[in-house]
């Protein structure tokens, strides 16, 4: 961390990597912490230091710099094959906290079918380090899973959304893991998963809303991390905590390289359909 208590706009701008425009706009929503005017300055508001340097270490922590350390991980989505293994995995993690893992029938239904894309792994030295299952449903099974009316493994994939280009969609993220023991790791997961997302916005896919109900610590860290919001059921009585991501709203610096991609994809979309009129 710097020992100064003030960047100028032009400092903090090169501190979070933004060009100025997009640095202006984030400060007009509220993204960016609002410029003060230091006791020392009779103009020229300057930014918090320590606000600029804490969004920067979150922003810049998705990122994996060293090359030999992306190598060590392969994400990728998960197979039929990979039931049992994640199953043990998920064990591991959630009965220290109390919880249950997912039984590997579970995860075979979710898996067997491919193009849902259910299960992601995050795997190092071809050992599962972490997983999130994807679950694209309608609104009010969301509300029920999120109000534990139902459990998320009794929902029929043959109930599923499917996930095609401007489509809209409302995703559950169901069980949500990473291994406690390795440094940053969750942060890492973070970007994997954004980059995820950023690959569906390239192939058109419209998300809506995100959610999820984390019940460990790491869970829980993931989704504040990721920028995802904190929502209150009703009954107020769900074992975990649930949280939301409006995608709409388009207020997550985050998510900014999902829209980027989707706006692409629009726009080409677009060009190609006047072209063929």
């Amino acid at each position: 961390m710097t020992s100064k208590r003030f960047y100028t706009a032009r400092e903090a701008m090169k501190k979070l990597g933004l060009a100025k425009s997009t640095f202006y706009d984030y400060v007009k929503d509220g993204k960016i912490p609002q410029p003060q005017l230091p006791s020392f300055r009779q103009r020229g508001a300057m930014f918090s230091a320590k606000e600029i340097d804490s969004l920067a270490s979150t922003m810049k922590g998705l990122v994996i710099s060293s090359n030999d350390e992306q190598k060590k991980y392969v994400f990728r989505i998960a197979k039929v094959e990979d039931a049992v293994t994640v199953s043990d995995f998920s064990r591991s993690i959630f009965e220290k906290v109390g919880g249950y893992g997912t039984p590997p029938e579970t995860f075979m239904e979710w898996f067997k079918n491919p193009l849902l894309e259910i299960g992601h792994l995050l795997l190092r030295d071809n050992q599962v380090v972490g997983y999130f299952t994807m679950h694209t449903l309608k609104e009010q099974q969301i509300e029920q899973v999120l109000h534990e009316q139902i459990r998320l493994r009794d929902v029929s994939t043959e109930d599923y959304e499917r996930i095609e280009p401007e489509k809209p969609l409302n995703i559950y993220i169901g069980d949500m893991a990473v291994d406690p023991n390795i440094k940053q790791l969750a942060v890492h997961f973070i970007g994997k998963m954004l980059s995820y997302f950023q690959n569906l916005g390239k192939q058109g896919i419209d998300i809506e809303n995100i959610y999820a109900l984390a019940s460990t610590r790491e869970g829980i860290n993931i989704c504040r991390k990721a920028g995802m919001k904190q929502i209150f059921t009703p009954d107020n009585e769900t074992d975990g905590i649930p949280f939301k991501l409006n995608i709409q709203e388009g207020d997550n610096i985050f998510i900014q390289n999902y829209f980027k991609a989707l706006k692409i994809y629009r726009r080409k979309n677009a060009l190609n359909k006047a072209n063929t009129k």
